[in-house]
């Protein structure tokens, strides 16, 4: 019969307040995710583009047997914002849903890994090298999703076709608010910029470097424990 040897790691106090920091700053950075700002931005967008559709119609080099077309632009370009306005509502609406179901999911996953991490502060020289594998995984995956996200709305000029166009002064000035929400799940699509030294590359300042066997994501290091 084949014993099962099980490895075990003992982590250094100063490895387990840098994962608990790692872990308040990704919660930190949660708390700070919000879509006020981006309304704020978007509705401005809109305003401008109003004004800028206005100001011809509102000089006074209009002659007077024009002021019917220039009040049906007017009425148009009212009609517009509103549509818009309406649009960008929307698409708020839409980002806070999935701003919303993002942070919980993140929240959750922190959560997670604190108890983890309280399990290893309590058993602090008898930790599974899998556990400490898994941790470092789960850490890593969750930095990136967090530290990658990019959510907003765009603002995108659209080319109608001579023969669609209206011939008014709209007709020059197509436009669509666009939703933006992606993130990514691989470590490596994060730039350096962007990307802080992972907990993986501390711990290896930490921990003497012991080729590990099995490990299919990182490299474990680990002291034995005789």
């Amino acid at each position: 019969m084949t014993d099962i040897v099980t490895e075990y790691v003992h982590l250094p106090s100063e490895f387990l307040n840098g994962c608990s920091n790692e872990l308040n700053r990704l919660n930190e950075k949660l708390d700070l995710l919000n879509t006020d700002k981006i309304e704020v931005e978007t509705k401005a967008k809109l305003d401008v583009w109003r004004s800028e559709m206005e100001l011809p119609l509102t000089k006074n080099n209009i002659e007077a047997a024009s002021n019917s077309w220039k009040n049906d632009m007017l009425q148009l370009i009212a009609k517009q914002y509103k549509k818009k306005l309406s649009e960008i509502y929307a698409l708020i609406s839409d980002l806070s849903t999935n701003l919303k179901d993002f942070k919980h999911n993140r929240y959750d996953r922190i959560q997670e890994l604190r108890q983890l991490l309280k399990r290893f502060e309590a058993n602090e020289n008898k930790i599974n090298e899998l556990e400490i594998d898994y941790f470092k995984y789960n850490l890593d995956k969750l930095t990136t999703e967090i530290c990658s996200l990019n959510y907003g709305i765009t603002f995108k000029s659209v080319h109608v076709p001579n023969h669609r166009s209206k011939k008014t002064i709209l007709g020059k000035s197509s436009f669509e608010f666009v939703k933006q929400f992606e993130y990514s799940t691989n470590p490596h699509n994060i730039s350096r910029i962007e990307r802080r030294p992972s907990l993986i590359d501390r711990a290896k300042q930490v921990f003497d470097r012991v080729a590990s066997a099995g490990a299919s994501y990182y490299v474990v290091d680990f002291i034995h424990i005789h």
